[in-house]
């Protein structure tokens, strides 16, 4: 499901995907929330070093969540992904 995140982001520049709360934004309580994913940033070689998010949830936009903290908040709702059409 990453590459499909990916591949949206360079075809139109957003998606939206569902995140466990506990991992996403490091607290104690468990559950799901979606969150609006505005871009992805790579280091020099083209590896993607984390994601750019609007979140309602704090009231967040453009936030940076590296990587693993992204990956493990996504895996956790099964790679859950909303793809916006162009």
């Amino acid at each position: 499901m990453v590459k499909a995140l990916n591949d949206d982001l360079k075809r139109t520049g957003d998606a939206i995907v569902a995140v466990n709360v506990k991992k996403f934004w490091n607290i104690g309580q468990s559950g799901g929330h979606a969150v609006y994913v505005t871009g992805a940033e790579a280091d020099s070689k083209g590896k993607i070093v984390g994601y750019y998010v609007n979140d309602t949830g704090t009231g967040e936009a453009e936030r940076f969540v590296p990587r693993d903290q992204f990956m493990k908040s996504w895996k956790a709702t099964g790679d859950s992904l909303v793809s916006i059409a162009e």
